[in-house]
């Protein structure tokens, strides 16, 4: 698929903090210790957009980082690996096909826990819970990893639908577009700025400024882009469906 030639990418964010910070647009002119000060500016700023301050006593978490995936159990097994970009698990899991059990509950480790005590029953799952995982290496060769836990224990092989929220890589060169696409990219660029505005003065200025007006309205966007026309059937004996015009307002504590 063709990206959007109004994309930000990598490059284009490490031109324009290059050249905030005085450093010149080309990067191969660049000390090794201005390449650094650019990429770490870059994952900070990247870190504030991907995990925004609040707006209006509201913090957003974006739709675009809750992506729906899959698994397949083992017979007999309880625990799956969870991805390794694994923040979070975002409702229940789903079957792949038409079973008795049409949804996997999402409930608390100690649950499981607790129905494992009392049987050590195997079939479909109908809950699963999310724990950390153990690291058995030290000094840490790794982040913190996660795992599903199952209950019952599967008996077979099954393939479950769910989504998560996800924690993003840095961008670098070989990995050069951000989350969000295009939509969000001058979002993203004035994150940038702002954090080597920062870093420079050692206060916030016109660039916060700018990110946070910018910010609403990426959240705006976000918000409307995810929201349902339908809410679906309405059993009052009116319309068959329902339906609404998403109210933008109500989210960041309006009327």
């Amino acid at each position: 698929m063709a990206e959007s030639t109004l994309a930000v990418t990598f490059d284009d964010l490490r031109q324009e903090v290059g050249f905030y910070l005085g450093f010149g647009r080309s990067p191969a002119n660049w000390t090794s210790e201005q390449a650094a000060t650019v990429e770490s500016v870059i994952k900070s700023g990247l870190r504030q957009f991907y995990f925004p301050p609040p707006v209006n006593g509201y913090v957003h978490q974006w739709h675009f980082l809750r992506p729906q995936t899959s698994l397949t159990t083992t017979a007999n097994t309880s625990t799956v690996d969870c991805p390794d970009d694994f923040a979070a698990l975002d409702g229940p899991m789903t079957y792949a096909s038409n079973v008795a059990t049409y949804i996997v509950r999402h409930v608390s480790e100690d649950i499981i826990r607790r129905k494992q005590q009392q049987s050590n029953r195997t079939g479909k799952p109908e809950m699963v819970a999310v724990r950390p995982r153990a690291n058995d290496n030290f000094p840490a060769s790794e982040g913190q990893r996660w795992e599903f836990v199952f209950w019952p224990t599967p008996d077979a092989e099954y393939t479950l639908y769910y989504r998560y929220r996800i924690m993003p890589d840095a961008l670098d060169t070989s990995n050069q577009y951000p989350y969000g696409g295009a939509m969000h990219g001058e979002t993203i660029l004035q994150s940038c700025l702002a954090v080597a505005e920062h870093r420079l003065d050692d206060k916030r200025g016109h660039h916060w400024e700018r990110f946070m007006e910018r910010l609403a309205a990426s959240i705006r966007l976000d918000i409307e882009q995810e929201a349902a026309d339908a809410l679906g059937y309405n059993a009052d004996g009116g319309s068959v469906t329902v339906y609404r015009k998403f109210s933008v307002e109500t989210s960041f504590g309006g009327s």
